[in-house]
Formats: C-alpha cells, sequence, structure tokens
C-alpha cells in the first residue's frame, strides 16, 4: 500500500535525519527509572513511568521516520519498515528468551519452578500485554511494553497513511485528527477506573496509545529538528527551554508521588506524563539549554545507546541477584545489578544488536535467522520449564503409590504448586514415610493483587477448597496439616476493594477461608492441624513484615478455633530450619508404627 500524491506530503511537516545524541540521553533516564522500580517498588514506586517516557520518545522517532520517508519517496515501504523494526527489537528478545529460560532451569533446583511457557510465547508473539491481563508473568512480564510498542509500528504506518490521504494539504487537520485520537485514549482510560480492573488500564493498548500518540505529535508539530539556532528567534527558544524544565519538573514529580495503583494517575495523571515527556522532547529539539545539555553528558548517552538491552536483560537479571545471594545490603545489590545489566548488554550490544542493525544478515538470511530463532526459542523453552500437572489428584495418587507407609498416615496440604513445603519435605531429604502431598494451586480467598496486577483464579482452582476434601477422602489420614504459603501474604481483592496485608478486612477474610479448609476436610480425618506459615529459604527481605502478620492471623485464628491444633513453628518468619523441623516432625507424625 502506498499514498503517493504530491498534496498528500504537503499535509505532512519536513523533517531531519540526524544523530541526536540528547535522545540517548533521554532514554537512559528512562531506564534508569524502571531499574529503580524494579529494584525496590515501595521505595521507588513511580519509576515505572519511565515507560510512559519510552511509549512518548517511540511515538516521535516512529512518526519520524514515516514522515521522513513519505516526504522523500512519496509513499511508505510497509514491509521495508517492519524489517527494520524486527531487525531492532527481535534479536535481543531472543537472548532475553534463552537467558529467562536458562534461569528457569537453574531456579527449578534452587529455588521455585516457574513455568515460562505461556509467557515466552505470548513476549514471542508479541502480545504479553494482553496475557498479563489473565495472569502473574514472572521473567518476561516486563516485555508488555514490547508488545504494545510493535502492535503500534504495525497498526500506526496504516493509520497515518489513511489520515494523511484523507486530509490531504491540510497538515493542521492531520494534528487535529492525531491528537481527537489521543484525547479519546485518554477519556477512555479514565472511563474504564472503576469500570474495571485497573490492570486493564495499565496494560492495554489503546490505553497506552496517548503517549505514543503525543510522540507522534511532537513530530508533526516540529517542522525542522537540524538548526533551531536559525529556525528560532531567541525569544522562543527561551520559552521553549522554560517549556522543558517544567516538563522535566512534572515527570519527576509524578515519579516522585505515584504508584500503579493510583487512581489518578489513569485520570489524566498518564497524559499529564506525556505532555511533560512532549516538552522535554521540545526542549531538546528546538533549544539549546540546560535540559539539552544535561541530556547530552556523555556517560547518559552511552547508557541511552545500550538502553534497550538493559531493559529487556534486567529483569530476568534481577530474578537471579537478590539480597539473599549477594549477601549485601539493598543498595549494594542495586549497584551490583546496575553493573551486571549494563555490563550484559553492553556485551549483547556488541556481539548482536549492532552488527545486525548495520546489515550482518540481510534478506534472506535475515528471514531465515528469524525463523529460527524462534524455533528455537519455542522448542527451548518447552524443553526447559516444567508443565504444571494440572489442579486434579493425579500427582496425589502418585504420592499414595509410592509412599514408604502401607498406609499414610498424614496429608500435608497448602497452597501452591511453587509451595516451599513441597522443598520443605521432598527437597531437603528423603519423604518421610507416611506422608502425601496435596498443593496444587496457587489461591487462596478473593482474587490475588499482586505488583497492582488483578490475578484471577485459574477455573481449575476457584474450588480449591473442595480439593483438599476430595485429596483427604483420596488418602484417609490420621493428620491433615494445613501448611499456608507465602503466597498467602499478597494483597487481595475482598469485596471488590483491594486490601493489603495489615488491613483488618483481610484478616476477616483469610480466618473466614481457615475456618471453610477446616470445616471442608475434619469430618474425614481424624487431626486438623495448621502450621505458621514458611517461606522460599531466598525470600525478599521486604516480606518479612508481611510474613508476621500473617504468623498472627494464624496464630489467633487457631487459638480461638475448637478441634484445630497449631505447630508454631517458631518466632521466626521464615527460615530454613523451620522447613527442616517440619518435615522432621511430619516424618514422625506419619510413622505408622
Amino acid at each position: 500500500m502506498s499514498v503517493e500524491t504530491s498534496e498528500d506530503r504537503a499535509a505532512l511537516p519536513p523533517s531531519s535525519h540526524q544523530y541526536l545524541p540528547w535522545l540517548d540521553g533521554l532514554r537512559a533516564v528512562s531506564v534508569f527509572g524502571v531499574l529503580l522500580f524494579h529494584h525496590d517498588e515501595d521505595v521507588f514506586s513511580g519509576g515505572f513511568i519511565g515507560v510512559d517516557v519510552f511509549f512518548v520518545l517511540s511515538g516521535y522517532l516512529i512518526t519520524s521516520l514515516l514522515v521522513r520517508e513519505f516526504r522523500g519517496s512519496g509513499r511508505i515501504a510497509y514491509r521495508r519498515f517492519w524489517s527494520r523494526r524486527l531487525r531492532r527489537l527481535l534479536p535481543t528478545l531472543l537472548v532475553t528468551v534463552a537467558l529467562a529460560v536458562g534461569l528457569n532451569a537453574l531456579l527449578v533446583r534452587s529455588d521455585h519452578p516457574i513455568s515460562l511457557r505461556q509467557e515466552s510465547f505470548a513476549a514471542l508473539m508479541y502480545v504479553d500485554n494482553w496475557y498479563r491481563l489473565r495472569t502473574v508473568s514472572t521473567v518476561l512480564g516486563h516485555t508488555w511494553s514490547l508488545a504494545i510498542e510493535m502492535q503500534f509500528y504495525v497498526a500506526w504506518p496504516l493509520a497515518l497513511a489513511l489520515i494523511v490521504r484523507a486530509c490531504r494539504t491540510s497538515r493542521s487537520t492531520v494534528i487535529a485528527v492525531v491528537s481527537l485520537l489521543a484525547c479519546s485514549s485518554a477519556l477512555w482510560t479514565a472511563w474504564l477506573v472503576g469500570r474495571t480492573a485497573l490492570t486493564r488500564a495499565y496494560f492495554g493498548t489503546d490505553t497506552r496509545a496517548q503517549l505514543l500518540l503525543i510522540g507522534a505529535l511532537v513530530s508533526l508539530v516540529v517542522a525542522d529538528a537540524s538548526n533551531p539556532s536559525k529556525r528560532d528567534s531567541q525569544r522562543a527558544r527561551a520559552w521553549v527551554e522554560v517549556g522543558g524544565i517544567v516538563g522535566a519538573v512534572v515527570v519527576l514529580g509524578i515519579g516522585l508521588t505515584v504508584k500503579t495503583d493510583s487512581l489518578w494517575y489513569y485520570r489524566g495523571g498518564m497524559a499529564l506524563v506525556g505532555f511533560g515527556s512532549a516538552a522535554i522532547l521540545m526542549a531538546g529539539l528546538r533549544g539549546t539549554g540546560i535540559v539539552r545539555r544535561f541530556l547530552e553528558w556523555k556517560p547518559l548517552v552511552a547508557m541511552g545507546r545500550i538502553s534497550y538491552g538493559i531493559y529487556l536483560l534486567h529483569f530476568p537479571l534481577y530474578r537471579l541477584l537478590t539480597e539473599a545471594r549477594l549477601s549485601v545490603g539493598s543498595a549494594g545489590v542495586f549497584v551490583i545489578r546496575v553493573l551486571v545489566v549494563v555490563g550484559a548488554s553492553g556485551i549483547v550490544f556488541v556481539l548482536v544488536e549492532r552488527p545486525i542493525i548495520r546489515g550482518a544478515l540481510r534478506a534472506p538470511r535475515f528471514g531465515v535467522a528469524v525463523a529460527a530463532g524462534v524455533a528455537i526459542a519455542f522448542v527451548s523453552t518447552l524443553v526447559a520449564t516444567p508443565r504444571s500437572d494440572g489442579l486434579g489428584l493425579r500427582r496425589l495418587r502418585e504420592d499414595l503409590a509410592q509412599s514408604e507407609a502401607a498406609e499414610p498416615r498424614v496429608l500435608v496440604i497448602g497452597v501452591g504448586e511453587n509451595s516451599a513445603l513441597t522443598r520443605a519435605v521432598r527437597l531437603v531429604g528423603a519423604r518421610p514415610a507416611g506422608v502425601v502431598f496435596a498443593t496444587e494451586c496457587f489461591n487462596g480467598p478473593g482474587d490475588l493483587w499482586i505488583e497492582q496486577i488483578r490475578v484471577t483464579p485459574d477455573p481449575d482452582c476457584s474450588e480449591l477448597v473442595s480439593y483438599f476434601a476430595d485429596a483427604v477422602r483420596v488418602s484417609n489420614p490420621s493428620l491433615t496439616v494445613f501448611v499456608p504459603d507465602v503466597a498467602l501474604v499478597a494483597s487481595r481483592i475482598v469485596d471488590g476493594v483491594v486490601r493489603h496485608p495489615g488491613d483488618r478486612d483481610l484478616e476477616v477474610a483469610l480466618r473466614s477461608w481457615f475456618g471453610r479448609v477446616s470445616a471442608a476436610v475434619s469430618g474425614e480425618s481424624g487431626t486438623f492441624a495448621i502450621t505458621t506459615p514458611i517461606c522460599p529459604a531466598l525470600v525478599d527481605a521486604a516480606l518479612l513484615d508481611r510474613l508476621e502478620w500473617l504468623n498472627t492471623v494464624v496464630r489467633r485464628w487457631a487459638e480461638a478455633t475448637d478441634g484445630v491444633a497449631l505447630i508454631d513453628l517458631g518466632s521466626s518468619p521464615c527460615s530454613i530450619v523451620s522447613e527442616q523441623s517440619l518435615g522432621v516432625m511430619l516424618g514422625e507424625a506419619g510413622d505408622p508404627r
């Protein structure tokens, strides 16, 4: 498809093509905010708006490329445009998926199994943002923004060509139409708040379109960025500089105060970040003052050149570089993380990104390499990641068949296929005689609210209490032990409201759920006991306060409930010793002698 009339070309502004180092500086500042956010989301809760700045920047750059191509040839070569985008984006994504799969294979043996199959597919197909509306991603969850950008790259060239053809010679009409689209996206986002989960507004391509379109507007408005000193009066440049400073203050102010569940962010705050970012862009393009000079600082420019790799690689590497593994404080962990991520990104840039961008693999070899890379990623993900057995009782029956005891005496029930209680016995040593497990679901009362993401349980998990009752009937134990998992310290949606650990309403919901579990299994089981929670040995220090709160909830409920025995694992919220002690305790309780 092409648009070829001279009248159509007149509807677009002229555009120059030259390297602007301050753009890399802006990329560096944006990605640094993301690095801070994912390091400690409680302390740096607004760092996620670095992604917003990226969206605005992408909208500007892509529209500038399209405008330049259209004004030069009178058409947009869609196939070549999309091929360039794939050459820029896909190779590093394949490296990231390979890294995630490798780390997953390592973590399966040391921490907890993580299923990467679906999210790897979602990442490679550039639909992770929609995938995240139905589940929590692990080491590839950050690819949601990449998915939105790729979807924009597919749709925007076609949409812009249609708009230009419809508007003909009227450049102002093109700007007005794009402005209307951006406003529509912002209003749609605000309308969604309160009518659906915030994740819909956070991850939606339609809601994030406002940021990309604001960036596109900058490209359409700015006539020529090549020599602002000749194009603008001194007064005009001064106003642009002031606007850039104000924009930077606005973006910084929002970044220091906003959270991903702040309703005002979706009711205009996102658009405000977009306009602030646009003001920074204008100051860089048409000004020569402090904003541009700061963004042209050489360390920022150098970091910005590898910012794409930094963004993609940091998320899986962060999962590996934790406080528990590094045995240093939070600040030290952040320094190590940044050094490792920047170093890895530099290597990927030199060995992968830059050669391919410069044409190391030309068509059709690039197409063959892409197909081979995607195929290898799919196959390696299938081979290297575990597959869940589903909720059912199949694993429990296998446990019963393999049990050392003639008649199993202890049934362990709990929340989470990845539960720490599995490691407490299965991985500490040989399974104690007479102990079987029913721990197939990551669930609990209400929908989870993890990292500001609503997680609706799998349909098979919706009746987890009934599953526990079925497990008791199948195994016929003399003792049923319910082990609360770290999953229960997550925030949850109770009666339509997000409740966090420490809230009275969440405590009431958990105690009520414990009661349902007890009532469902006590009629079939000789004795029902509940332990204080255990958690992964390498627990994040930020969880300790939540675990202590959950300990208190469990103790209060057990003490106030008749017929329930409390197995208190100690004053520490979480320890390996407690896990080993639990294994010994279960072995003694399950001894059939």
